[in-house]
C-alpha cells in the first residue's frame, strides 16, 4: 500500500480545543448545555462507529442554526457503512454537505470507500479518522495504558489534511513524527477499545431468532442505554467500547487539536445526575 507524506504546514503549540458529540447528538439539551458550558471552537458531529446512528440523525438543521449563531465550526464524522446502506449513505452525505457547507467545513472519513467518494464530491477539508489506526489498545494488558507508546502513524492519501490518534497510552511518542509532515489530532480522555457491527441494544426487543444481527435495523435503543464498569472506568455507548485515559501526552511532536470526548458528563446524565466536568476540557494545553 502506497503511503503518503504531505506538504509540512506550521503546528501551532496552542492547539484547538473540539467537543465531540458523535453518538449522543440526538440528546440536544444536554449538547446545547455542555457547549454552553465549554466554549469549544468547533464540535463533531455524526458517528464514528455505527450507520445506523448516522442515517437516523435529525437535528442537523438545528445543530446548525445553534453553531452559526455561536460561532462554532461543524465536523461532520463518517462511520463505515455496510453494502446495504451504501446507496442511501452517499444521498444523505452529499445532501448535508451541499445543504450546510457553510458550517461544516471538515469531513472525517474512516474508511477508503468514503475517503474516495468524498474526494469526488467536495472540496472540504478530509481528516483521516480514528479507525484508520490500527495500533495496539487494551488496557488489560501491562503496559498497554502506561509508560511509553512508540507509534507510527500512516497517511493514506495525498489529499489528507489531518490525521486523528487515539489515547493509546499515558506517554505517546510517534517514531516517524520527522516525515509526517501533517496535522495530528489526539482524541482525549477516552481511547476506543473495541467496536463491531453487532449492536447488543438493538436486539433488545427482537425475538431470539433475530436478536446480534450484522447490522440489523434498531429504534434507537441507544438513546436510553449505555452502561459504565465503574472500577476499571470501562464505558459502553452505542456499539463501541470506551477506556479511560488520561493525561496522554505526545512527546515528540506538536499536538494541532484536542478532540474532547464528554463521555463522563454523559454517562452521569444517563444516569440522570446533573454532573459536568468542565475542569477536564478546559485543562488540555
Amino acid at each position: 500500500m502506497k503511503l503518503f507524506r504531505c506538504e509540512s504546514k506550521e503546528i501551532t503549540d496552542n492547539p484547538e480545543k473540539a467537543l465531540c458529540l458523535c453518538d449522543m447528538s440526538d440528546h440536544c439539551e444536554f449538547c446545547r448545555r455542555l457547549i454552553a458550558q465549554y466554549e469549544p471552537a468547533r464540535i463533531y458531529i455524526g458517528s464514528y462507529f455505527c450507520e445506523k446512528y448516522f442515517l437516523g440523525i435529525n437535528i442537523w438543521t438545528r445543530i446548525t442554526d445553534f453553531c452559526k449563531t455561536s460561532n462554532i465550526h461543524i465536523s461532520m464524522v463518517i462511520p463505515v457503512f455496510a453494502q446495504l446502506d451504501l446507496n442511501n449513505a452517499k444521498t444523505v452525505i452529499s445532501g448535508l454537505i451541499s445543504k450546510y457547507s457553510d458550517i461544516i467545513d471538515e469531513i472525517v472519513v474512516n474508511d477508503f470507500g468514503m475517503l474516495r467518494f468524498i474526494k469526488q464530491i467536495s472540496d472540504l477539508k478530509i481528516i483521516q479518522g480514528r479507525l484508520f489506526s490500527k495500533i495496539p489498545r487494551d488496557f488489560r494488558f501491562t503496559g498497554q495504558s502506561s509508560g511509553l507508546k512508540n507509534c507510527e502513524v500512516q497517511v493514506f492519501d495525498s489529499a489528507i489534511h489531518s490525521v486523528e490518534l487515539d489515547p493509546v497510552g499515558s506517554n505517546i511518542y510517534i517514531i516517524n513524527a520527522q516525515n509526517l509532515g501533517i496535522g495530528l489530532q489526539l482524541h482525549v480522555p477516552y481511547c476506543y477499545q473495541t467496536v463491531g457491527n453487532i449492536c447488543c441494544y438493538a436486539s433488545t426487543h427482537k425475538m431470539i431468532e433475530k436478536k446480534f444481527r450484522p447490522n440489523s435495523s434498531c429504534e434507537r435503543e441507544c438513546y436510553y442505554l449505555c452502561e459504565h464498569y465503574k472500577d476499571k472506568d470501562i464505558a459502553k455507548i452505542g456499539r463501541a467500547v470506551y477506556f479511560s485515559s488520561d493525561f496522554t501526552k505526545v512527546n515528540n511532536i506538536s499536538v494541532e487539536r484536542y478532540i474532547y470526548s464528554p463521555i463522563r458528563e454523559y454517562l452521569a446524565f444517563m444516569n440522570g445526575q446533573e454532573v459536568y466536568h468542565c475542569e477536564n476540557f478546559s485543562a488540555l494545553k
